[in-house]
């Protein structure tokens, strides 16, 4: 990631993250995500597309999702502060498999949500957020979320994130590094 001081939101990235999610109810998914976040030539907008590939299951059944979407992130960089918008569309498979028999589900995806990135010293920044998602062709693919993430920036060009986000609607915790 392009560490500049810590701060994410308004800097050219790439990254890689792996994911873990639970369930209240026992089930869990793991897996990577990448994605590229570019600032564009209009003051206070960032591009970026990302990609994540799941795998987990719960009792006998095993899941595996796939998705893509495009993103922007519109921010003003206040004294202090970032505050930022962020929408994306997209695309995402699920699949589940049970006792030899298989079922998968395909939908448009979107997203819109709102946060906020705050300087904490000049190498690292907090996140916090909230977000509306909705995969309206997949089971419960609505989801209502919130989180927290910590940018550390290692050297002026790598810095490391970890984060955590609770999704209200679906009763899940998704941990990131």
């Amino acid at each position: 990631a392009g560490a500049q001081g810590g701060e994410l939101i308004g800097a050219r990235y790439a990254a890689v993250e792996l994911d873990y999610t639970t369930w209240d109810d026992g089930g869990h998914l793991f897996g990577p995500s990448v994605s590229l976040n570019v600032p564009s030539s209009i003051k206070g907008l960032d591009l970026g597309i990302s990609a994540r590939y799941g795998d987990g299951g719960v009792d006998d059944i095993d899941m595996n999702e796939v998705g893509g979407d495009v993103y922007g992130v519109y921010y003003s960089k206040l004294s202090g502060f970032t505050p930022y918008l962020r929408g994306s569309i997209g695309y995402a498979r699920a699949k589940a498999e049970y006792l030899g028999n298989s079922a998968s589900e395909t939908s448009f995806t979107y997203s819109i949500g709102a946060g906020v990135e705050v300087p904490l010293t000049e190498k690292a920044s907090l996140d916090l957020h909230v977000a509306y998602s909705d995969a309206s062709n997949v089971d419960e693919g609505d989801s209502i979320d919130m989180g927290l993430g910590l940018n550390y920036a290692i050297s002026e060009k790598i810095s490391l994130r970890v984060g955590y986000s609770r999704d209200f609607d679906n009763d899940a915790n998704t941990v990131t590094g």
